[in-house]
């Protein structure tokens, strides 16, 4: 698989989860994620939701 080139810092606050090893991108500094209504609340995630998060996380790094 080849190495992911995009912007990390998104992936990271998307995911809620720190998926690089970098420390720049560990704790992101804003809470919620990206995008143009990213600064609302966060929705309860949907068990389907919760399972394609974490295929997502393997498939990033």
């Amino acid at each position: 698989m080849a190495k992911y080139l995009g912007p990390r810092g998104k992936v990271v606050r998307r995911l809620d989860y720190p998926v690089f090893e970098s420390l720049k991108f560990a704790s992101p500094k804003r809470n919620y994620p990206p995008g143009q209504h990213g600064n609302t609340l966060r929705r309860k995630v949907s068990t389907y939701g919760l399972q394609l998060r974490e295929k997502q996380q393997g498939r990033i790094p």
